[in-house]
């Protein structure tokens, strides 16, 4: 067990290059698990994608001057698209949206700096609505759900 934190340790040394900044971490089968890009303050920039065992994405993510901002991805471990969120200054802002495994929608929804605003929609599978909610400043103004054929089951009005 020592052996192998030792080389990983190792692994993880040796791929910092100081000119790049680009550094890498390696699971201890050798396996690449993440990649960023540091700057002179060891601040990470740009993008950092970190990856599954296997080598497929699991997350990409975007920053500046270590702190999100812009895409935030998330992948099945079969690479299809799972979750789509965008940060401003390291909240989320922007639309955010999930995926089912067969890439049709399963929610969607806009946060500004952080805060649930407008219309959240859950969808099912057969994408009828399964949920509507209103926000603003993530607070709910109104909530209706859905049967999986489309017909109104509740409501909430505060």
């Amino acid at each position: 067990m020592k052996k192998t934190v030792l080389i990983q340790l190792l692994l993880t040394l040796v791929a910092c290059n100081n000119n790049t900044h680009q550094c890498k971490e390696f699971y201890s089968t050798g396996q690449l698990k993440e990649t960023v890009n540091l700057d002179a303050n060891n601040l990470k920039q740009d993008t950092l994608i970190i990856y599954y065992k296997d080598g497929i994405i699991n997350h990409k993510e975007v920053y500046k001057n270590d702190t999100l901002n812009g895409p935030f991805l998330t992948y099945y471990k079969d690479g299809t698209l799972w979750v789509k969120t965008n940060y401003k200054n390291g909240v989320k802002h922007g639309l955010t949206q999930t995926f089912y495994h067969n890439q049709k929608l399963k929610t969607s929804g806009t946060f500004v700096n952080g805060l649930a605003q407008d219309t959240f929609v859950a969808y099912y599978q057969n994408q009828n609505i399964e949920t509507k909610e209103v926000f603003r400043a993530n607070q709910t103004m109104y909530k209706i759900t859905y049967d999986s054929l489309g017909n109104p089951k509740t409501e909430y009005k505060p």
